[in-house]
């Protein structure tokens, strides 16, 4: 990720912990998108239960860094929002 964009220079670096809120968004998004995965791979596909656990841990290894980069956007994009409004409200 770039560490300042090059459009409107907003910084994308923040103190340690800040993208916290983005591991859990990119684990939820993660997990969600697992269960049709494995309900396809075993109820359409006929594949046994294994292969369809295996098929879902390479669905998440693969998507992974696109969440994480993604849940990370979308936490900047509601932190700047929910303060967008405190300052509207001040």
């Amino acid at each position: 990720m770039n560490t300042q964009c090059p459009a409107c220079g907003f910084i994308f670096e923040k103190e340690s912990g800040y993208f916290l809120g983005a591991i859990v968004i990119a684990y939820f998004v993660g997990a969600f998108s697992v269960i049709p995965t494995l309900i396809i791979a075993v109820f359409v596909f006929k594949l046994e239960v294994p292969a369809a656990v295996a098929l879902a841990v390479l669905q998440v290894l693969l998507m992974h860094p696109f969440l994480y980069r993604y849940s990370k956007l979308t936490w900047i994009y509601l932190e700047n929002r929910m303060t967008g409004l405190l300052d509207k409200r001040r």
